[in-house]
């Protein structure tokens, strides 16, 4: 019998590797490329398209396709819809679907808009990726000025890395059918959602907890509070001093609704963005190039006949009993039947995660105007 030696055996194991890792990428790039050119025929933005293809799940049945729901809510002719076999835009929603749905509304959520401005990484499938970025000081600049003739500095590039590690958020949804057949249920159906993800993931993002196996760290977390000023000038000036001195280009403000208003009455206010689920007094100040984000793997589902363990927070559905036998109190409580009482559960499952280079956040708190 033949054999291989080990260093043949890793060869053959990396070059898999590679070669899968090719395929993953070259399947996003043509999952992309197929959005492109379905959404030329889609009337929506990316929320829109979201919270309308929400509805249709919601609505269709056996009897009823999504096809004919959507014929019958969105469209005057009788055009053929998106499917996962039909690969139209509503077959292909995403997480840039997702985030368009959550950067739109009265309230907005906070994580859309901070990717807006900052980097986006696309991990193709993988479960980690880690990221790299410059930790050069603007002073201390690669190029340099020379003579005609004379050879050109070398420098090697000084670069950092970020870990992003997406971990899994998830909400259920239960309302009445009837809710959803309402001819103007969209915005009812938008606000929960709305509220459900978006707070949950907003409030992840401003928090100073540490990351744990389950949930991602806060921006704030590991580093010390500078104190508040005596006014909002001294503020504005601490934490963009403190931003640059750790190598950041440019800095943005993140601030309660409260504190928005004063920004929003200076002349030329900085750039900045609010959130009510940041407490009045602390105002974040970021270099919005240092924040590094993954939202991806976004499912939507639907059903009228699961029975769902009404527990929020969640706990779990039958609970191990101290000693047999099995009494009331190791029974899950209160549940519903979803075909019961003519109702209807929508699950929305995203994994997410975010990092910020060391240095460019720095935060008051306290603040007073």
């Amino acid at each position: 019998m033949s054999t291989i030696s080990q260093d043949s055996f890793d060869f053959a194991v990396t070059r898999l590797g590679n070669q899968i890792a090719n395929v993953q990428q070259s399947l996003s790039a043509l999952h992309k490329s197929a959005r492109r050119g379905a959404e030329r025929d889609s009337p929506f933005g990316d929320g829109d398209r979201f919270l309308k293809s929400i509805v249709c799940k919601a609505l269709a049945s056996p009897a009823r396709p999504m096809e004919t729901v959507w014929n019958d809510r969105y469209s005057k002719a009788a055009t053929a819809l998106g499917t996962t076999q039909v690969p139209q835009w509503l077959g292909l929603l995403d997480a840039s679907d997702m985030l368009g749905f959550l950067s739109e509304g009265p309230a907005p959520a906070l994580l859309p808009r901070l990717i807006a401005a900052g980097m986006e990484v696309d991990l193709a499938g993988e479960t980690f990726g880690r990221v790299p970025f410059s930790i050069r000081l603007p002073a201390e600049p690669t190029a340099s000025w020379i003579a005609e003739g004379q050879p050109i500095a070398v420098n090697a590039a000084d670069l950092g890395s970020a870990v992003v590690q997406p971990k899994k958020v998830a909400s259920i949804t239960a309302i009445s059918k009837e809710v959803v057949q309402r001819p103007r249920s969209e915005a009812i159906v938008a606000g929960l959602l709305r509220a459900d993800i978006g707070d949950a993931v907003d409030l992840a993002v401003l928090s100073s907890d540490a990351a744990t196996a389950t949930v991602p760290g806060g921006i704030r977390a590991g580093i010390a509070a500078l104190p508040a000023g005596a006014s909002m000038s001294e503020d504005l000036k601490a934490l963009t001093a403190a931003v640059l001195a750790a190598g950041g280009r440019a800095v943005m403000f993140i601030v309660n609704p409260v504190e928005a208003v004063a920004l929003g009455s200076m002349p030329s206010p900085p750039p900045y963005l609010s959130s009510a689920l940041l407490p009045p007094g602390i105002v974040i100040g970021l270099d919005p190039a240092a924040f590094i984000a993954s939202f991806s793997g976004v499912t939507m589902d639907s059903s009228e006949e699961a029975v769902l363990h009404m527990a929020s927070p969640s706990s779990p559905v039958v609970a191990a009993p101290a000693a047999p036998p099995l009494t009331m109190d190791d029974i899950a409580a209160p549940v519903r039947s979803m075909w019961q009482t003519f109702s209807l559960s929508l699950r929305i499952i995203a994994r997410a995660d975010w990092q910020i280079a060391a240095g460019r956040l720095a935060w008051v708190e306290n603040a007073s105007w």
